[in-house]
């Protein structure tokens, strides 16, 4: 199931190799892409629910997910420093902290889950 790095060896499906009924995601699979919370919990997970119900009425696994190098990271050192890595270049405290330091994107995690964020 590991790869030479340790890593688990999934199928397009996030069905761990070999084993049909085991799924995989976020950091510690194999697939080559950034390794963020968002992309396991926005984009990993969908797959594995959906393939996991189709494995409950007994239906094949159809939902796929594919790596993709164009992913963006913001990483925030307090509200003003921080480095921003796109597929397009590395930018950092001046485009950092405007984009994601001061918030750290609080309120749109809240508002992408249907709940009001709390008052401060």
């Amino acid at each position: 199931w590991l790869d030479e790095r340790g890593a688990v060896k999934v199928e397009p499906t996030m069905q761990v190799q070999g084993a049909s009924n085991v799924f995989a995601l976020g950091d510690i699979t194999n697939l080559v892409e950034n390794k963020m919370a968002y992309i396991a919990g926005s984009v990993h997970t969908p797959v594995v629910a959906a393939n996991v119900l189709a494995l409950a009425v007994e239906s094949k696994p159809t939902r796929t997910h594919t790596p993709s190098d164009k992913s963006v990271m913001l990483v925030p050192l307090g509200a003003d420093y921080g480095v921003t890595v796109t597929p397009i270049g590395t930018f950092g405290a001046f485009v950092s902290s405007r984009l994601k330091g001061r918030s750290l994107f609080v309120d749109q995690t809240w508002a992408s889950n249907n709940l009001p964020a709390p008052l401060a």
